[in-house]
């Protein structure tokens, strides 16, 4: 007789952040900041002692990665564009539409921005990657910020998809990559101890366990946005699909540049067919899975062969 895996032999937390430390360093600082903020309650204080180390030792290992992969990272028009926009024009925006809900001089505006932009424009990516987190998690569930944070999200799977589109690129920092690998599963091993505690301190009652954890990351979406910038001159890796004739997508070019969409057979090389979308500067397009499906081309690509930087915004439906 057939069996299947059963749901609770699996390490969820491992699972969900395969080939992705950017999704672990989330998700474990998540979970650290909880249980800080709850240490005076019952039991916490103990689960936290053996959690913090874990976790401390993985985002201390992730910046070293970080940093040491820069140089290359940051030398890439992709990356180095999306750095850029984050310390200007982002952190400026971001920071108006916030003032244009709470004063400056609120405490709700001092809770969500202490430093004002200053976190966004620090030298190191790490930490500015830390920044762009830390103001999605302090708008929380807030109505009136509703679509700020979606917009930030959007960035933020941006930057994170950015960053791990190069992790391959990085030569020196292989070895490095490895040991953050093997800190990945420990830490993915420490949250376990921490659910199992967490669970032995509310057994009558689980659901109060869901807070601890950073659930809207831990199950798995599919992104359907994609907010993008694509240097002059230059082509972008946006997603990976078997194509099917029923998807459907729309394009938004949100800039100057005239911009073609299309297909390849590798994340790292153009199409080399003529596009089966071009869509004009400040215009918008739609496509349909009719238009992409070809055989092994499953790279979904944009190209930007003007002189000026584009960028635009895809919405999905599958």
């Amino acid at each position: 007789m057939a069996t299947s895996k059963w749901l609770y032999s699996e390490n969820v937390f491992k699972n969900v952040t395969k080939d992705n430390f950017i999704k672990m360093r989330i998700i474990a600082i998540y979970t650290k900041a909880v249980l800080t903020a709850r240490q005076t309650d019952t039991g916490i204080a103990a689960i936290l002692l053996i959690y913090a180390a874990i976790c401390d030792a993985y985002i201390a290992l992730y910046n070293t990665w970080i940093e040491s992969g820069g140089e290359h990272i940051g030398s890439t028009s992709e990356v180095k564009g999306l750095f850029k926009n984050l310390s200007s024009k982002l952190a400026r925006q971001w920071d108006i539409a916030i003032q244009m809900v709470y004063d400056i001089d609120s405490d709700d505006y001092k809770r969500l921005l202490p430093n004002r932009r200053k976190p966004f424009q620090t030298k190191k990516q790490a930490d500015r990657q830390a920044a762009v987190s830390a103001l999605i998690e302090a708008i929380g569930s807030d109505a009136s910020l509703a679509t700020l944070k979606a917009q930030i999200v959007a960035f933020s799977y941006t930057l994170d998809a950015s960053i791990l589109a190069h992790q391959g690129d990085m030569g020196s920092t292989e070895v490095l990559s490895d040991n953050l690998e093997h800190q990945r599963i420990g830490t993915a091993e420490g949250l376990v101890q921490v659910y199992a505690s967490l669970m032995l301190l509310n057994l009558t009652d689980l659901k109060r366990i869901e807070p601890f954890f950073d659930l809207e990351n831990i199950r798995q979406k599919r992104q359907t946005v994609f907010v993008e910038h694509v240097s002059a001159g230059s082509f972008k890796f946006i997603f990976i699909r078997t194509f099917k004739p029923t998807d459907t997508f729309t394009v938004e070019n949100t800039g100057d540049a005239n911009l073609d969409f299309g297909v390849s057979q590798t994340r790292t090389q153009p199409f080399s067919s003529p596009p089966f979308l071009s869509v004009s500067g400040h215009s918008n397009s739609t496509g349909n899975g009719t238009q992409i499906i070809n055989g092994s081309f499953r790279f979904f690509m944009v190209v930007n062969n003007s002189g000026q930087d584009g960028s635009f915004k895809l919405t999905t439906n599958f």
